[in-house]
């Protein structure tokens, strides 16, 4: 909240959606006593769509854009987002966040630029960055879409994003590292479940769409893969990925994802798992 109530920009509402917590959100968000600030509480926990959707339905704004509670902008965020919107007169955008690790490693940067001009590389990549990359969107344009999707319990940005590029309209990327992102870990198997029943829900919705973008379809099923292939789920990988490898035959990531589950128990099997790892954080983190 601090990095929003900071910004340069003043002409701005923050919406605080307190998703069934426990731990003092509402009275911290009165301490600031900014006429800016909406709170508002759900009774019991209802998810991220949904309560992403309400904080969605209450805004007044011509734009709007998502920050996760452990997140922040930096100060010119908002001033340089909005010039970028006007001045472009695109439909939605993101810019280049710095990302801090768990582990205590140095910070990185990441900027997902669109330097390719045709419409599928630039689908391909819009739907790789995820909510997190300072996410800005006209709020008509977000109300045209149905906002998130609220059968998915995770992954609605993926979702989303994938109903964006598929209509007529206009996107770019402000080329600024102005998010600080702090990495979690969600290592647990539930986690990955819920993640993993998501990526499959979103093939399936937007098979016809995939079926002219083989190479998003096969990031989508590299996910899947990478999520099961973590939580040790091996009977799941071969359902999930064996009807697309015998569609995909020549997709290399996948078999090794595939075979590295087959063989995790092997010494041969734990280095296709370390290549995987590196492959995904390389080419895929972006949408996480």
């Amino acid at each position: 909240m601090s990095s929003v109530l900071q910004q340069g920009f003043a002409d701005f509402e923050l919406i605080v959606v307190d998703d069934g917590s426990s731990d003092g959100t509402k009275e911290v968000v009165e301490s600031f006593q900014d006429e800016r600030i909406l709170f508002l509480a759900n009774f019991e926990n209802r998810g991220l769509a949904r309560s992403t959707n309400r904080g969605f339905a209450e805004a007044t704004g011509d734009f709007l854009s998502i920050l996760d509670d452990d997140d922040e902008f930096e100060p010119t965020f908002l001033e340089k987002m909005d010039h970028h919107l006007k001045t472009t007169e695109v439909d939605f955008s993101w810019c280049g966040v710095r990302e801090f690790p768990e582990n205590g490693k140095l910070p990185k940067e990441i900027m997902v630029e669109l330097k390719e001009p045709d419409l599928y590389s630039r689908q391909m990549l819009a739907v790789l960055i995820g909510s997190g990359f300072g996410f800005t969107i006209r709020r008509s344009l977000l109300e045209s879409v149905g906002g998130y999707d609220e059968n998915l319990l995770t992954t609605c940005d993926v979702d989303l994003f994938l109903n964006l590029v598929q209509g007529p309209w206009q996107w770019s990327a402000l080329p600024h590292v102005l998010v600080n992102v702090y990495r979690q870990s969600e290592r647990l198997t539930l986690c990955n479940a819920r993640r993993a029943e998501s990526l499959e829900y979103i093939i399936d919705k937007h098979a016809p769409f995939l079926s002219t973008h083989p190479r998003l379809k096969s990031a989508l099923y590299f996910q899947l893969g990478a999520v099961l292939a973590d939580a040790g789920e091996r009977l799941w990988i071969r359902r999930a990925l064996g009807a697309y490898l015998r569609e995909s035959p020549k997709d290399v990531a996948a078999w090794s994802i595939w075979l590295s589950s087959e063989l995790r128990h092997y010494w041969f099997g734990l280095k296709l798992l370390q290549v995987y790892r590196w492959f995904y954080h390389r080419y895929f983190a972006p949408q996480a």
